[in-house]
C-alpha cells in the first residue's frame, strides 16, 4: 500500500476516511521533522547563494500579491522583495512608545538587501523542497510497491508575504522585548505523484506546504542587535509542512 504510515495516522484519526482515502492535511512542525528524518537543517543540500540565485532565476514568485518572475534575473527579483520591504508602513498609532517613523524608507538598503536574500533563501526549492520531500519519503515511501516524483509542472509561484507589525523577539541577553519590525510569511507547494513499482500509473497524489516565518526587528536596540536577529533559523517554532494525500 503506498503511503502506508501516512494510513496508518489516517486510521488512528478515523478509520473510515483512512478506508476510502480522504484526504485531510496532516502539519508537521520542522523541528519535529528534522527529529524524524535526522536532518540538521544544514546539510544534505546546497544552501549557498549562488544555489538561491540558480532556483530564484527558474521559478516564479507571488511578493505581496504581485507576479515576479525568476526569468528577469536574480537582481530583479531582490529588488521586487526589497521594494515591498522599503514600502511596509504600520499606522503611526500603533508605533507611540516605540519609534518615531512609521515606515521602513529610512533602513539602511543593505540591511532590507541582506533580508531579501534571506527569504529568497528560506523559501527555494531547495530549502522548501528538501523539508517537502522529507515529510512525504518518510510517510510514503514503500520499496517495492511504489515511486514518488516530484511534478514541477504543478507548482505553483512561492509566496512572500510581507508585513510590518509589532513583534517580539529576544535580545543578546536572552530576555524578551516587544518592538517593531517585519515578518515575512513564506509558503512553497510541491506536488508528488506516486506511481506504482513500474512508475505506468500514478495512484495517490500528495501535496506538502512548507510554511515558515522570519522576522527582522527595526524599531530595537543598537546594530549588534540587529545583526543578532536579522531572521529566524530554518528550523524553528514557526516553521511546518503540511502534507495532504488523495487517492487517484
Amino acid at each position: 500500500v503506498p503511503c502506508a504510515r501516512f494510513l496508518e495516522v489516517f486510521a488512528m484519526r478515523d478509520p473510515e476516511d483512512a478506508g476510502a482515502h480522504r484526504a485531510w492535511p496532516m502539519t508537521v512542525p520542522l523541528s519535529v521533522l528534522a527529529d524524524l528524518v535526522g536532518s540538521d537543517g544544514e546539510g544534505e543540500r546546497d544552501v549557498t547563494e549562488h544555489q538561491s540565485i540558480r532556483d530564484a532565476e527558474r521559478d516564479r514568485f507571488l511578493v505581496n500579491g504581485r507576479l515576479v518572475q525568476g526569468s528577469d534575473g536574480f537582481s530583479a527579483v531582490v529588488g521586487a522583495v526589497t521594494d515591498v520591504l522599503r514600502k511596509a508602513r504600520i499606522p503611526a498609532e500603533s508605533l507611540t512608545a516605540l519609534r518615531d517613523t512609521a515606515s521602513a524608507d529610512d533602513q539602511s538598503p543593505g540591511l532590507l538587501v541582506g533580508f531579501a536574500k534571506s527569504l529568497l533563501r528560506a523559501v527555494n526549492r531547495t530549502e522548501s523542497g528538501h523539508w517537502s520531500f522529507a515529510l512525504v519519503s518518510f510517510l510514503c515511501t514503500n520499496p517495492g510497491v511504489s515511486l514518488i516524483v516530484p511534478d514541477s509542472a504543478s507548482a505553483p509561484p512561492l509566496r512572500i508575504d510581507v508585513a510590518a507589525g509589532p513583534l517580539k523577539a529576544r535580545s543578546p541577553a536572552g530576555r524578551a522585548v516587544w518592538g517593531w519590525g517585519l515578518t515575512a510569511h513564506l509558503e512553497a507547494e510541491t506536488v508528488f505523484d506516486i506511481y506504482d513499482p513500474l512508475a505506468e500509473r500514478v495512484l495517490m497524489r500528495a501535496t506538502a506546504t512548507f510554511a515558515n516565518v522570519l522576522s527582522l526587528p527595526l524599531a530595537l536596540g543598537s546594530p549588534r542587535y540587529l545583526r543578532h536577529h536579522r531572521n529566524r533559523d530554518r528550523i524553528s517554532e514557526t516553521g511546518s509542512v503540511r502534507l495532504q494525500v488523495d487517492k487517484v
